[in-house]
């Protein structure tokens, strides 16, 4: 009987020492993204449907914006944006997100109001990147195999340019046609990261792990059909085709 106590005391000492992670909240959707908005610092954008919650880091409301826009939002290529000073100067937040239907995506920039200042086409990812001191918007067109390159009129203080080349990734042959390699580089620090492959309307169809053990992967031509992907690894994405 001494014997049994004794082990319940042990397992119960364990257990108020086991856990390390502290519970803060539940938000009802797994989309969402951590933003810097200028002035107002780290922020919590959450979407549902078609409206983006923007929380504050202690989970109290900031706002919400009812874009209108037609779901589903596609979260896998990390393209929603919020800012206040990177789109226009009018001190409202718009937001820069990514739609997909099923067969097409678009990428809009909408305000807070949930008026669209821009449409992009065929666009099935976005991302803002500071070049030599300006913020530059990279639209990837899939389907054409394109990238279109816009200035922006603001600036964008959630980017930070001496960490751009904090992870690296390549892919070579492109297209596929046998077999294709994956280079990558992992963050310093980082020990493993999630390589996810999106087909065209933006579905995950094949995910692995990678490690800081070593700095390639192989993709066989029989693990996906012939067609138009993206992969990313950390906060690179990269474009391919199999043939």
């Amino acid at each position: 009987m001494k014997k049994i106590f004794t082990s319940v005391a042990v397992m119960a000492s364990f257990n108020s020492f086991a856990q390390v992670a502290t519970f803060e909240n539940t938000y009802n959707s797994t989309s969402y993204s951590v933003e810097t908005l200028e002035g107002e610092g780290q922020k919590y954008a959450i979407i549902t449907g078609s409206r983006i919650s923007v929380y504050n880091v202690d989970h109290s409301l900031y706002k919400e914006i009812n874009t209108g826009l037609p779901g589903p939002f596609s979260r896998p290529f990390y393209t929603i944006y919020l800012s206040k000073n990177l789109f226009n100067a009018d001190n409202k937040v718009e937001a820069l997100v990514t739609v997909n239907n099923g067969t097409t995506t678009k990428s809009y920039i909408v305000d807070e109001d949930g008026k669209t200042l821009q449409t992009f086409e065929d666009a099935s990812s976005c991302q803002v990147k500071n070049v030599n001191g300006k913020a530059m918007l990279l639209v990837v067109k899939q389907t054409k195999g394109t990238t279109d390159v816009y200035s922006l009129p603001g600036t964008y203080t959630g980017l930070k340019p001496e960490a751009r080349e904090a992870s690296q990734t390549s892919i070579y042959p492109n297209p596929v046609e046998t077999v294709a390699k994956i280079t990558y580089k992992l963050p310093e620090g980082q020990r493993q990261a999630n390589l996810n492959i999106y087909n065209s309307a933006g579905v995950l169809v094949k995910q692995m792990i990678v490690t800081d053990q070593f700095n390639d992967v192989l993709i066989q031509r029989g693990d996906l059909p012939a067609g138009s992907y993206i992969y990313r690894v950390c906060d690179k994405v990269r474009s391919f085709v199999v043939n």
